[in-house]
C-alpha cells in the first residue's frame, strides 16, 4: 500500500474500534527507511490511534546501533507508545535481547514478537532492566501461545486474526479460563494454519478471506487465477 492507503486503513481501524469498548488500536508504520516510518507515525497519531508499531528495516543488513537509531527517531516523533516488531522470517534478522534492552532505554514501549523464541521471551520477563518497567510483550502469532501464556504473556496479535478471528478469540479466552479446552482449540488452529498458509502468507490470507465470503481486493483474484 502507498502512504495514502495506509493512512486510510488507520482511519478505518480507529472508526471501527469506536463501536466497541476496551479496544486498543496499534497502527503499523514500519518502512524500509526511517523518514517514511516517522511520517506515518505522525499521520497515525493524527488519526487518533493508541500506539504504533514498526518492523525493522528489511532491505539490507543493519547493525544494532543503526536499528537503535531507527527506532529512537520514531520514538522521538511519537507522543503515543511505540512498539518494535520482531519478525525475522520477513526481515532476515532478529532483534536480540541486548538490543531490546537498549530500545527500552530509548523509549520503546514494548515488543511484538513473531519469532516464537522462548529464550528471548524468558529473558525479557526475567530481566530487571525490562520486567520492572512498563515494557509490554506481545506475541505475534498463535504458535506456542499456550506456553507463552503460562509463562506470563497476556497479549497476542496473530496472523490468523485476519481470516479466522473467532478461533483466535476462543483460544485466547480459554487459555485463561480452561487450559484443557485451550489446547484442543490450539490444535485446531494449527491444523487450519497448516492448510491455509502456503507460500506467500498475504496471498494465503486473501484466499482464506475470499473463501469466507469477503472481498479482500483484486490481488486475490490475480493469485487465484494463477492457482
Amino acid at each position: 500500500m502507498n502512504f495514502d492507503e495506509r493512512v486510510k486503513m488507520y482511519e478505518m481501524a480507529k472508526e471501527a474500534s469506536e463501536k466497541y469498548s476496551g479496544t486498543f488500536v496499534i497502527a503499523h508504520v514500519g518502512c524500509p527507511d526511517t523518514a517514511s516510518s516517522v511520517y506515518l507515525t505522525m499521520a497515525a497519531e493524527k488519526c487518533g490511534v493508541d500506539a504504533v508499531s514498526a518492523i525493522a528495516p528489511y532491505n539490507y543488513k543493519y547493525t544494532e546501533d543503526e536499528l537503535l537509531n531507527y527506532y529512537s527517531e520514531i520514538a522521538k516523533t511519537s507522543r503515543i507508545p511505540v512498539f518494535a516488531y520482531n519478525n525475522p522470517e520477513v526481515t532476515g534478522s532478529a532483534l536480540s535481547y541486548k538490543l531490546i534492552t537498549r530500545l527500552e532505554g530509548a523509549g520503546i514501549a514494548g515488543l511484538k514478537d513473531s519469532s516464537v523464541n522462548v529464550g528471548l521471551f524468558t529473558s525479557i520477563y526475567n530481566s530487571n532492566k525490562v520486567n520492572n518497567s512498563k515494557f509490554k510483550y506481545i506475541s505475534g502469532t498463535t504458535t506456542g501461545w499456550p506456553a507463552f501464556q503460562k509463562m506470563g504473556a497476556d497479549t497476542m496479535i496473530a496472523g490468523m486474526c485476519n481470516y479466522l478471528p473467532e478461533a483466535v478469540e476462543v483460544l485466547y479466552r480459554y487459555s485463561f479460563t480452561d487450559p484443557e479446552k485451550a489446547i484442543k482449540v490450539y490444535g485446531i488452529c494449527n491444523a487450519l494454519s497448516s492448510k491455509i498458509k502456503h507460500g506467500n502468507s498475504v496471498a494465503s490470507s486473501h484466499i482464506a478471506l475470499k473463501a469466507r465470503g469477503f472481498d479482500p481486493g483484486v490481488y486475490t483474484y490475480a493469485v487465484t487465477s494463477v492457482l
